[in-house]
């Protein structure tokens, strides 16, 4: 049948091809009008760019000195909002450099690598992510992340930690949220 077989409505609509329910992009909720994003996925983001805009950002820990659950669930799931929502979107190469250079400094300081010698390199991040933002390739609240996590992380091995853990979580929030490079939604 041809796109011109179906009925129109009264006014000169398209007929019933307009009337399918639109899904969110990021967890295929059904939204309402013309919007591709729901509510809640909205609010998450804003939730997201309050988390790393707040005052007491990026407090992993809490007062015994053990990860935060916050930081590996509601804090990491709002943040890939944010960051897939950003201005650009952040794409999973883009993630992954970063992702992939903080794991390998997790990995050289469990083979007694010294801890001041991955401060060096955690610290290479910061004018690496504000190229990149510069460059218009990442957006500005993915270069917050980086930015703050880093300078709380090089306070001492155990901070260092509680970051991984927390960005290992946001990765994987990701994960179906933001696009490869050049690609549609995955």
């Amino acid at each position: 049948m041809a796109r011109n077989d179906y009925a129109r409505r009264p006014g000169g609509g398209q007929g019933l091809r307009d009337q399918r329910p639109r899904n969110c992009r990021f967890c295929n909720a059904v939204v309402q009008g013309h919007d591709d994003v729901c509510d809640p996925c909205r609010q998450g983001a804003q939730r997201g760019r309050e988390h790393l805009n707040g005052p007491s950002y990026p407090t992993l820990l809490n007062a015994e000195g053990k990860l935060c659950a916050d930081s590996l669930d509601a804090w990491a799931n709002d943040l890939a909002l944010a960051f897939a929502q950003g201005s650009p979107a952040l794409t999973k190469s883009q993630l992954r450099g970063f992702y992939g250079h903080v794991k390998r400094l997790e990995s050289s300081l469990g083979r007694n690598r010294p801890f001041e010698d991955v401060v060096c390199e955690l610290t290479r991040l910061k004018p690496l992510v504000h190229a990149r933002f510069e460059r218009k390739k990442i957006p500005r609240e993915f270069k917050t992340f980086i930015e703050r996590n880093v300078a709380a992380s090089v306070a001492s091995k155990e901070e260092f930690g509680a970051f991984v853990r927390h960005f290992e979580a946001v990765a994987a929030f990701c994960e179906g949220r933001i696009k490869d490079e050049g690609k549609g939604r995955d």
